[in-house]
Order: structure tokens, then sequence, then C-alpha cells
């Protein structure tokens, strides 16, 4: 049975989990609103973390309905999304939004980092096989 709480293991909490996410970007999707960064996480299921700038998102009311939609959205797509560490940044005019937009963007958003993760596994689970392949190759010419 999946359990759709937020509990504090599928959170970025730290300073260094955020540089770690920001430094090694392995997965990125974005649309004129919203970013996703992500990076193969070194737990068994996603977590998340929300940027949301006041250069972007003005009044803190603003913010704050921005990270509550980002959680709730997270919340119910999480048994769905690889294991990846996630981190969420707002962009210019957002907040212009009504939470049904916003909503469909991130769960377009989910979709498309979850395919491009799956993606990324596959990609680098082949490479081995290649170079091993192309040494092979040098070997025997």
């Amino acid at each position: 049975m999946n359990h759709y709480g937020f509990p504090r293991q599928v959170r970025l909490l730290s300073a260094e989990d955020y540089r770690n996410v920001f430094n090694d970007v392995t997965c990125k999707v974005s649309n004129r609103h919203i970013l996703f960064l992500a990076r193969e996480s070194n737990t068994q299921q996603a977590r998340v973390g929300l940027v949301v700038a006041k250069k972007n998102v003005r009044k803190a009311v603003e913010r704050n309905r921005f990270k509550r939609l980002v959680r709730e959205s997270f919340r119910l797509h999480q048994h769905t999304i690889e294991p990846l560490d996630i981190v969420v940044l707002s962009r210019l005019g957002v907040s212009d939004l009504d939470n049904q937009t916003i909503i469909k963007q991130l769960d377009n958003l989910w979709q498309r980092l979850n395919k491009r993760a799956i993606d990324n596994k596959l990609k680098s689970s082949s490479k081995p096989h290649q170079a091993d392949h192309q040494q092979k190759v040098k070997n025997n010419g």
C-alpha cells in the first residue's frame, strides 16, 4: 500500500543536499514558469526541495501558495518517480497562474522528468557494454 505523506525522508533538508543537486544535475526539465533539476538519489525514494526567489515571486502569499502546490503535487506523484533528488525552482510569472494551471504544469513536468530519468538510466547502463565492445574491437584490430 502506498503512503502519501510528506515526511522528512522525502525532503531535501540541508544546504549540502541542494548543493549536490546543483553541482551534479543529471536530469533537467522545464517550462516557462517552472524548472526541475534532478540527480540520482542515494536513497531508495525521490526527494524534493524548493527554491522560490523573491525576485521571481514578490509576495509571500504567492510564494507559499506555489510551495504548497508543489509539495501536494509531489506527495501524489512520489511513488511514480524514479529515486531522484529534485530541486524545483520557480520562474518569473508563476504567481500570475491560477492553481489549476500550476497543477497541470507540475503533472506534465513530473511525467517528463520521470521519462528522462528512465532514459538516462538506460543510456548509462548500456555505456559500459559499448566501451567493452570498442575495447575488444581495438584489441582484435
